[in-house]
């Protein structure tokens, strides 16, 4: 990722650590972007050949909405917790 603008990492030597922080923050961002938008236009063109409603790239980046159905990681342990104690009761 760096390395496609800058050839090489020497360059880390002339800047401080939070700016090459930054940098390959910045780099992962924009590698995620291209991805998605590779993605994107898959999923453009097979909505367009089959009637489907086009959404924006924008809307179409933002992670999925949870859905209501969905139960916590917490509620889940606390479930398998109450199953494993009422398996491991002497009867």
């Amino acid at each position: 990722m760096i390395l496609k603008r800058y050839g090489s990492v020497s360059f880390a030597n002339d800047v401080d650590d939070d700016m090459f922080i930054d940098l390959i923050e910045k780099a992962i961002e924009r590698e995620t972007d291209e991805k998605i938008w590779d993605l994107y236009l898959q999923d453009f063109l097979l909505s367009r050949f089959s009637g489907n409603p086009m959404i924006s790239f924008e809307e179409y980046k933002k992670p999925p909405a949870k859905q209501e159905d969905e139960q916590s990681d917490e509620k889940i342990m606390d479930d398998s917790l109450n199953i494993l104690m009422s398996i491991s009761k002497p009867k």
